[in-house]
């Protein structure tokens, strides 16, 4: 099993997450789940690279 989280930040300030998890050997995803979030005002995304 395989998970992966994918994130899009548009921009009228909404944050959506799509999780999916992918079984070995298969092609397309056994269970998806979509999330909208409304990022408040001033919150500011770090990234560690």
């Amino acid at each position: 099993m395989t998970e992966y989280i994918r994130h899009n930040l548009s921009p009228d300030g909404k944050l959506t997450v799509r999780a999916s998890k992918l079984a070995a050997g298969m092609t397309q995803p056994e269970h998806q789940d979509e999330f909208l979030c409304e990022v408040p005002e001033g919150a500011k995304f770090v990234w560690d690279q």
